[in-house]
């Protein structure tokens, strides 16, 4: 059996094609190696991974990584097309937005136009991946007027988010998380293992994510919503991700291989911000691991720990390892 990292959701949602065909490409082969770590199955790809990494995911985590080029019968990993119509809406920030607006105090719209910009706010695109496709105005007044002229954006008031919570959805298990995003609102790694039960707003996330959950739109597969918190308050579903997200693979990776610590956290950095002579498999740092292949855009770590002391100790020593 053999598995294609079909991570290009909203790509092909925003296409008019009804069939999801396997194309390689580096978008999808830059987190592929996921599937060997969690299914440990082949990977369909024609990738080339190095012995060396391949050696280390042997020694380190007792993974066979296989590769085929072969097509047939591979099986799409990230997602399946079960209803192409609804995938569409529940992956659309248009179409969600009236479930947002019902749960909260500030209201999204959508805009047509460049006279509607202002600052304060920010402006999405109806459907993007891990960020993308966020504006701020005037810091990216050129390309809101050029995406304008072609198509709606959505505009919300631009609050103070002090955190961002999600929670995965799988079959009858619910999983609520802490994702670590920059200031363009781009994914930077997940954290496991936080109590939310003594926070304020936990209550009413809870009752919200009921609600929608009760709202019948027969939702299959793993699908993560995404919220936030400001200033001590709950601002609930920001989009909807039918897919196996990173929250999703940082949940699997867990269970797996680090189910003996309680606190566990993934960190993306982009690897030309890395040393890339410090970047090495075997980092002999406590409780921290490289999971991504060294080549890569992007490096992926894993630091665990028992208590949140010895979590941000282990954090501290890695960026000092890998940061010049």
């Amino acid at each position: 059996m053999s598995y294609y990292f079909n991570g290009d959701l909203e790509d092909f949602l925003l296409t008019s094609k009804t069939e999801y065909t396997i194309e390689f490409n580096p978008f999808n082969e830059e987190f592929e190696y996921f599937i060997a770590l969690l299914e440990n199955e082949t990977i369909c790809t024609k990738k080339i991974y190095s012995p060396d990494y391949i050696n280390y995911l042997k020694y380190e985590f007792n993974c066979d990584l296989k590769t085929t080029k072969s097509k047939v019968d591979a099986k799409l990993w990230c997602f399946q097309i079960y209803d192409l119509k609804l995938q569409k809406r529940i992956n659309s920030r248009f179409f969600t937005k009236k479930y947002s607006n019902k749960y909260n105090e500030h209201q999204a719209i959508k805009i047509y136009d460049q006279e509607e910009l202002e600052e304060g706010f920010v402006y999405k695109e109806d459907i993007s991946v891990s960020g993308m496709g966020n504006y701020l105005y005037p810091r990216d007044k050129k390309k809101l007027y050029k995406v304008l002229k072609d198509r709606p954006l959505l505009k919300e008031k631009l609050l103070s988010r002090t955190e961002d919570i999600s929670s995965l959805v799988d079959g009858n298990d619910i999983y609520h998380y802490q994702n670590t995003v920059d200031e363009y609102f781009q994914y930077k790694g997940t954290f496991i293992g936080r109590d939310f039960k003594n926070e304020t707003w936990f209550v009413d996330y809870k009752d919200k994510l009921t609600s929608f959950m009760e709202e019948e739109l027969n939702i299959q597969g793993p699908y993560a919503v995404d919220s936030f918190v400001y200033e001590d308050k709950l601002h609930f579903l920001s989009e909807i991700n039918n897919r196996k997200t990173m929250g999703y693979i940082a949940h699997k990776l867990k269970e797996k291989y680090f189910n003996g610590f309680p606190l566990f956290k993934s960190i993306l950095i982009p690897s030309k911000k890395v040393d890339d002579f410090k970047l090495t498999y075997s980092m002999n740092l406590d409780n921290t691991y490289l999971i991504s292949p060294r080549g890569n855009l992007f490096c992926y770590f894993v630091v665990v720990a028992h208590t949140e002391d010895e979590l941000k100790r282990s954090e501290l020593n890695l960026y000092s390892r890998i940061f010049d």
